[in-house]
């Protein structure tokens, strides 16, 4: 769980930087990890946005989300959740932030 929590936090951290409009602050220690959305109505945008994709992420206060995933959380599990999550991302930034 250390080491796929590792890999997890360091796909989210570049993330956080390239889509700091959206959630910032990762922090945590194995695969229980959270971070910070920049608003409330952006965080529940993002959770509703990733049930769609088939992704269940919990909203902690009033703009945190946690990651609490099964022990047997693997790299495979954390590449397609990263590319899900990226999707996502994309999503918010194109309907609140378009070029």
């Amino acid at each position: 769980a250390r080491d796929t929590g590792a890999y997890l936090k360091s796909h989210l951290e570049p993330l956080a930087i390239r889509y700091f409009r959206v959630f910032n602050s990762v922090r945590g220690e194995g695969t229980f990890l959270a971070f910070d959305c920049t608003s409330a109505e952006l965080r529940t945008e993002l959770l509703q946005l990733m049930r769609m994709e088939g992704v269940n992420m919990g909203g902690s206060g009033d703009v945190a989300v946690r990651f609490r995933p099964m022990l047997t959380l693997t790299k495979a599990h954390v590449n397609i959740f990263i590319t899900r999550f990226e999707s996502v991302l994309n999503k918010l930034y194109q309907k609140h932030w378009p070029r």
